[in-house]
């Protein structure tokens, strides 16, 4: 990316944590339309930096309820759209990057809308195994639940699945009557697909044991004073999970699964 370009996108940014939405989004279509007459190439850098950087744009807790918050993204997508085309994975970029401000602004309706288009742009231009799809898809469920749409959460992450290794302990936990709350990588590292189960406390010992389940599952237990507590199954060659909430921390009517 051009000195100029980063100057610019810099400008945006200093808008932005200014809460001055409005002249961001002026400042932004000024920079993605310059750096479109240079190059595809460039534009897509420029794009990259204003919807792929959550520590330059970060939307904070003071910006909320903003009704002029999403308008930054608004006017991206909508500038993307028009010298990229709607199928580019840039405008799914930033069409994610717009639905978390209407999940922000307390309108998951919308924000839905946004994930489903972000969605199907993704798997027809990047394919199921990329990265980002796990999270939109997560994120689209998080905002079907909101809008009651129980059902087509349910449906999306019967399209997501673990590995050959821990596709008996999902079967068995879903069996007990362990609902799918989340599929995504929590880690940092060592982190594929993660899917966490409400309704059940996972027994690894005892279910690992009963199904005969390779070598490579191990046992998992975390209990973290800030960061969340989990136990369930962990393999160790593809670094997918099946987790519950640990049982120490978890109402003891739940069913353990073992």
């Amino acid at each position: 990316m051009t000195p100029a370009h980063s100057d610019q996108l810099a400008q945006v940014r200093r808008l932005f944590l200014e809460m001055r939405f409005v002249e961001a989004a002026d400042a932004a279509e000024r920079v993605l339309r310059s750096a479109a007459s240079i190059s595809t190439e460039e534009l897509v850098d420029a794009t990259r930096y204003l919807v792929g950087h959550s520590d330059l744009f970060p939307v904070e807790r003071r910006m909320f309820g903003h009704a002029e918050l999403p308008a930054v993204y608004e006017r991206v997508v909508a500038v993307l759209v028009e010298l990229l085309g709607a199928e580019h994975a840039a405008v799914a970029a930033a069409r994610g990057q717009l639905a978390m401000t209407y999940a922000f602004e307390g309108k998951p309706a919308r924000a839905a809308e946004e994930f489903e288009r972000s969605l199907a742009t993704i798997k027809r231009q990047l394919g199921p195994d990329d990265p980002n799809l796990t999270l939109v898809r997560d994120n689209l469920a998080v905002q079907y639940r909101a809008t009651g749409r129980t059902a087509d959460a349910e449906r999306l992450y019967a399209e997501m699945d673990v590995c050959e290794h821990l596709q008996p302990a999902k079967r068995a936990i879903q069996e007990a009557g362990g609902k799918i709350t989340y599929v995504g990588t929590p880690w940092s590292r060592n982190c594929r697909r993660w899917m966490y189960f409400s309704g059940v406390v996972i027994d690894g010992e005892l279910l690992r044991a009963r199904l005969g389940l390779s070598p490579v599952v191990a046992v998992h237990a975390h209990r973290g004073t800030h960061d969340g507590h989990e136990q369930g199954l962990v393999c160790n060659e593809h670094h997918d999970a099946v987790m519950g909430p640990h049982a120490s921390m978890a109402d003891a009517t739940l069913k353990v699964v073992g």
